[in-house]
């Protein structure tokens, strides 16, 4: 994820290791941190203390780090995979989670949830059966509730990502503007979003033929680059704009 944010890996790379997340990383509840949970022998520690001595089996752990995992949609973002992306907004919305999933535990809908706990008996039983994660066959209950900066990354996640609505200020000259860059499967072109953009109420349509920005009406814009996909645009920002019609 971070040589994909970062742009250090070149197309070619960022796609291979693309395809190995989805591969070995991706459980039915999200994007996890390992393939498998370290070895549990009981007795003397001989690996790190959290994993070899937590009776919980949850977060570090269980491998399902919500930070880590919008970090993933944010990288499926960069690489232009609408569907990738809102599939992973998806996994981590507690709003009607059961109802999408049928293996998600009732949970609070309005509560953030850190992270994501294959429902396991025992430890034992966990790295027994962990293909389950992937497979189907076990369950997955919320995990920490309410924490720390976590919704604050998710709300980013979906207005400056999913929307793709990017207010920037140019550190030399002070001068204010937006970059659109919207990463929206085809269920949500056409939708509007209300959002604030310098501390204004801002509505946007997103009438969008495909899968990418490609002008603003009524605003002259220039093209962003982006290594491994064609950009959206930005534009520069007034104090009287208030509705915006993406194309």
């Amino acid at each position: 994820n971070r040589g994909i944010l970062s742009g250090l890996f070149d197309a070619e790379a960022a796609a291979s290791h693309a395809v190995l997340m989805r591969g070995v990383l991706q459980g039915r509840d999200g994007a996890r941190l390992m393939d498998r949970p370290p070895h549990y022998h009981g007795g003397a520690e001989k690996l790190f203390q959290r994993a070899e001595t937590a009776a919980f089996f949850g977060r570090e752990v269980g491998l399902m780090y919500t930070h880590a995992h919008l970090r993933y949609a944010e990288a499926m973002a960069r690489l232009g995979d609408a569907d990738a992306l809102w599939t992973a907004v998806q996994q981590v919305n507690p709003v009607g989670h059961s109802a999408r999933y049928p293996w998600s535990l009732p949970r609070q809908p309005n509560a953030y949830f850190s992270s994501s706990d294959a429902a396991f008996p025992t430890r034992e039983a966990a790295e027994a059966g962990y293909d389950a994660v992937r497979n189907g066959g076990v369950d997955f209950a919320g995990g920490w509730r309410v924490y720390s900066s976590g919704p604050g990354i998710f709300c980013a996640l979906v207005v400056r990502h999913l929307l793709g609505i990017r207010p920037r200020v140019d550190a030399a000259s002070g001068e204010r503007y937006v970059e659109i860059d919207p990463v929206l499967p085809a269920e949500l072109r056409g939708c509007t979003a209300e959002v604030h953009v310098f501390g204004r109420p801002l509505r946007v349509r997103f009438a969008l033929a495909g899968d990418r920005a490609g002008g603003i009406e009524g605003c002259e814009t220039q093209p962003l680059e982006n290594v491994y996909r064609e950009g959206g645009v930005r534009m520069v920002w007034r104090d009287d704009i208030t509705e915006l019609t993406i194309r």
